[in-house]
């Protein structure tokens, strides 16, 4: 699998650029300018390696994206995927032998307890009900839910290991090793997370405790992404292709073309040729062509490309 920004640089092109290092990844989109409640800023050592300088002052603080948390951890997740999985195979064997001879009923509340007693690990529950709808009455947040959302909060904290990040940008895969994985608790309370919510994902889907179709079309969407990954920037970009294409008036071809052409050269979100963008999309999207086609551009493409600009705005307001 290959991640987008692994090996971006290697050590000797870091080392030439010196604190240029930091608007070099500034202007890649893997750091932000933020204002932060105290102050920190992100240097560079002669070996490449990445510190943070404290400060009483309250200036711009330059800070990793949470996207390449997300990178990292998937990255993380593929390099170490030896770690993954044994959990499930044991508690399955376990859990069969305890419910064997056992009612449906009764097997369904042994499932119960497990998933409760793994979910509580990581999700707060008397938080959960604290949630109110639009009338203000108490609604319980599906679990499944908090569970991804935990999942993704876990990930983006890896924006701030700076030994992680610089081996990872210079593509040092050495670093990745055992010696990592049992010095790092980080890394640890990842794995740990992903085990556990294998084991809560076959509960839930054994004994149904929650209906996962918000979830699916999530699942379906995080796999498009990861595919796509080294032409595409953001999972984000991928939500919004989704979004726009629930929207039956903008099936046709030549919304198709307008979108393609927004998202390549205005936001700069694709890597994609025409051809293949015209494949990601009638492979994965409700669509009305087969085959989007190079044709004359006028003024009713760029009231569309204006019409996504807008989109596009009012997509991440909401987000």
């Amino acid at each position: 699998m290959e991640f987008k920004n692994f090996g971006l640089v290697s050590v000797e092109e870091a080392n030439a650029m010196g604190q240029g290092y930091t608007d070099f990844l500034q202007e890649k989109g893997l750091i932000i300018s933020v204002q932060p409640l105290s102050s920190s800023t992100v240097n560079m050592g002669m070996d490449g390696s990445l510190g943070i300088t404290l400060s009483n002052s309250r200036p711009i603080e330059k800070r990793f994206t949470p996207e390449l948390g997300l990178e990292i951890r998937d990255f993380l997740l593929d390099n170490y995927k030896g770690f993954i999985g044994g959990d499930l195979i044991s508690f399955r064997r376990k859990f069969q032998d305890e419910c064997f001879g056992r009612s449906d009923h009764e097997k369904k509340q042994i499932g119960l307890e497990y998933f409760n007693l793994y979910y509580k690990t990581w999700c707060d529950i008397p938080m959960l009900n604290n949630s109110l709808n639009v009338d203000g009455n108490s609604v319980d947040t599906p679990r499944m839910n908090s569970l991804n959302a935990e999942r993704n909060y876990i990930a983006e904290q890896f924006r701030y290991e700076l030994d992680m990040i610089s081996k990872y940008l210079v593509g040092d895969r050495g670093y990745f090793n055992r010696d990592l994985y049992e010095s790092s608790l980080k890394l640890q309370e990842t794995i740990s997370f992903e085990n556990e919510y294998l084991i809560l994902q076959y509960l839930n889907d054994l004994f149904g405790f929650e209906n996962q179709k918000s979830n699916d079309r999530n699942l379906i969407l995080d796999k498009i992404y990861k595919e796509n990954r080294t032409k595409i920037d953001s999972f984000d970009t991928i939500l919004f292709i989704d979004n726009i294409f629930s929207i039956e008036d903008y099936r046709s071809q030549a919304y198709g073309i307008a979108l393609f052409d927004f998202l390549k050269h205005e936001v700069k979100t694709i890597y994609l040729s025409m051809r293949e963008f015209s494949d990601l999309i009638v492979e994965n999207f409700p669509s009305n062509f087969n085959k989007l086609k190079h044709r004359d551009k006028g003024d009713a493409h760029d009231e569309k490309k204006n019409l996504f600009k807008n989109e596009w705005d009012k997509f991440f307001e909401d987000h």
